[in-house]
């Protein structure tokens, strides 16, 4: 998943109730529903049944993955989980509903900023896409909330004499002899004379050779495609 949060109003609601756990959480289409782990909660906030990727769930409001414990609830459940040989040792399948059947104060935070599920291929494509919007909701360039990620220590990318490059993320180490329109080019590519890449995703050290043309596509690390090649 993407998403950007303000962990203090989390950490602020937390306490407020008294929790022993918190989950953040937040509503998914019905139809989607039974990818997550699945809550459901009272008026209070306080949950009171969880599912993980139940077939058919009894709420759409999904956790996402993203808990506040106490310590020593969370010590004290590890300790317990370990011991248990049957356990899977999984947060949404196995410590967290042990916890609701011990009865502690689990309740639900209701998150309401900048979220996208990336567990699809056409969710990973749709929330790449978002970032070369017009007014994208996850700003790359803000200033004030600057997003800092590993980056491979590559040359600076090049854009060759006769390339054309419009509204697209090119990274360190690209090269750019043809066109790319509206995509975004993971680190190391390739994209050779009079390959055409428009609305798509090329991932590292892939190659889109001469004359190719990749349209709406994702195309996977390392992967060359052929002179001339259409997808």
């Amino acid at each position: 998943h993407i998403y950007r949060m303000d962990y203090s109003k989390m950490l602020a609601y937390h306490k407020h109730k008294r929790a022993d756990l918190t989950i953040s959480t937040i509503q998914v289409p019905w139809e989607e529903a039974s990818r997550f782990g699945i809550v459901s909660r009272n008026d209070e906030g306080r949950i009171t049944s969880f599912a993980e990727k139940p077939k058919e769930p009894e709420s759409n409001l999904a956790s996402m993955g993203i808990y506040i414990f106490n310590w020593s609830v969370l010590k004290r459940a590890l300790i317990e989980d370990s011991g248990d040989s049957s356990s899977d040792h999984d947060f949404g399948k196995d410590v967290i509903p042990m916890l609701h059947r011990q009865g502690k104060r689990i309740f639900a935070y209701e998150f309401t900023g900048y979220w996208r599920d990336v567990g699809t291929i056409d969710s990973y494509y749709e929330a790449n896409m978002d970032l070369l919007s017009k007014n994208p909701r996850l700003d790359l360039f803000d200033n004030k909330n600057r997003i800092y990620s590993n980056s491979p220590v590559l040359a600076p990318q090049y854009i060759g004499k006769e390339a054309e490059v419009v509204n697209s993320l090119v990274t360190n180490g690209c090269t750019v002899l043809g066109q790319v329109k509206n995509s975004i080019l993971g680190p190391g590519t390739l994209i050779e004379e009079g390959a055409i890449v428009l609305n798509s995703i090329v991932l590292p050290n892939a190659t889109v050779g001469k004359n190719a043309w990749v349209k709406n596509a994702i195309i996977g690390e390392g992967v060359q495609l052929a002179k001339g090649f259409k997808i």
